[in-house]
């Protein structure tokens, strides 16, 4: 990819599309490793239609990996796509549930799909008036009842709007506020035959000492429980972090998830 780090450094958007113009005319033919590294080219480039390719394109490969959940959720986000930002948003906290970045990327997504919701109850809110004005000006009682009855069916949306709007507002504000006792970051992931790697360091969040134990699984492409390793780390000293490293045995290991920690 030295090609695309100079094209990068360089500006040159034209030499950048073309250092994974292969990836995009043909995903299927490279490997999640390879459509991941063009991906992030295309995203920090701000090519974000062409990001977003590459991303479902790994994706489709390796569906379980942290790094592309968090990715494509954050460029659905980037390009107004809410409501495909969420599943996999769900999906990113299931498997890395001790990352606030992660319920920032939720938070931020029920919020933008409430706003959506006032747009329509606003536009029903019009639609309503209009008809009102309507019944009471004509002078014609066929014209007064349509609109009347046309009237009528909109309270019932109005109000699925409006229940819709307020759960996402409970959703938004629930993931905007949680606070993690700990934060947990990966430095390093690296699969090889019967092997894998793993390593990354654990932030304690807390004003007191605090040891936890990372219970980690190693899964395959279909999430399937591949190994699993339990992980001790601490004491950690109050908003001070440690290390931690994995290893995970078997084949056919592609990516990793680990349980709440408390």
């Amino acid at each position: 990819m030295g090609q695309a780090r100079l094209a990068t450094l360089s500006g040159d958007t034209t030499a950048i599309r073309g250092s994974y113009a292969d990836q995009i005319a043909n995903p299927g033919a490279f490997s999640y490793s390879s459509l991941m590294s063009a991906a992030v080219t295309a995203a920090r480039a701000n090519q974000t239609k062409d990001a977003i390719k590459l991303f479902e394109a790994a994706y489709s490969v390796n569906p379980q990996h942290r790094d592309v959940l968090y990715n494509l959720t954050r460029l659905y986000i980037v390009d107004s796509a809410y409501r495909k930002s969420l599943p996999l948003a769900r999906q990113l906290v299931t498997v890395d549930p001790s990352n606030p970045d992660n319920y920032q990327l939720v938070a931020i997504a029920y919020a933008a799909i409430k706003k959506e919701y006032d747009a329509k109850d606003k536009a029903l809110e019009a639609k309503a008036k209009e008809l009102g004005q309507r019944a009471n000006t004509t002078k014609s009682a066929a014209v007064q009842k349509a609109a009347i009855d046309s009237a009528a069916k909109i309270t019932p949306q109005l109000k699925i709007y409006g229940d819709s709007a307020k759960a996402m507002v409970d959703s938004a504000i629930k993931y905007n506020t949680m606070t993690l006792p700990v934060k947990v970051e990966f430095t390093e992931f690296t699969p090889a035959e019967g092997k894998t790697s793993l390593g990354g360091k654990v932030t304690n969040q807390t004003d007191a000492a605090k040891s936890v134990t990372l219970k980690l699984q190693f899964v395959d492409k279909a999430g399937n429980v591949v190994s699993t390793q339990d992980v001790p780390v601490g004491p950690i000293a109050p908003h001070a972090s440690a290390p931690f490293s994995a290893t995970g045995t078997g084949a056919g290991i592609v990516a990793f998830r680990y349980g709440p920690i408390s």
